[in-house]
């Protein structure tokens, strides 16, 4: 317990078994959307996050495209922006080879998805900064199936 009666939780860190070799944007789109009345738009949700591994025969060299997408202004529906971000990452795995090739592959979907939507948060954030309506800042999600909301609400 600390000071003010909170239950304190200790994390030990451990190497990732991927080791990031490189990452770039194929696609950075920001929009800040002109509006006579911003106070009748909002921030636009979340639509899209989609992860796509690959791997080489050996499984030692691989990598991830995610794919982040805002929903989209429309009439019914007025937003102050829209973006949509794919960041690619190259890894190599550097742990020992787990025989299962699912655990593997999801291993690094979940890790590689991790490094990646934060390089993307924190590059929509520096590029929205600039914007009339301030910073766009990703909402924190979790590539875990089994951690989700309770209403098990998926992208």
């Amino acid at each position: 317990m600390t000071g003010d009666g909170e239950k304190q939780v200790l994390l030990k860190a451990y190497n990732a078994p991927l080791k990031l070799k490189s990452l770039f944007f194929p696609i950075i789109h920001y929009e800040a959307i002109p509006h006579e009345n911003p106070k009748d738009a909002r921030a636009p949700k979340l639509k899209t996050v989609k992860a796509i591994p690959q791997c080489g025969d050996d499984f030692r060299e691989c990598s991830v495209s995610l794919e982040i997408k805002s929903e989209r202004s429309s009439e019914e529906t007025k937003l102050l922006y829209e973006y949509e971000i794919v960041v690619f990452g190259s890894f190599k795995w550097t742990a020992e080879m787990p025989e299962d090739k699912d655990f593997l592959l999801k291993s690094l979907t979940v890790t590689g998805a991790s490094i990646l939507y934060s390089s993307a948060r924190e590059m929509l954030a520096y590029v929205s900064s600039r914007g009339p309506w301030g910073r766009c800042i990703l909402p924190t999600i979790s590539f875990i199936p089994e951690i989700r909301e309770p209403r098990g609400s998926d992208l």
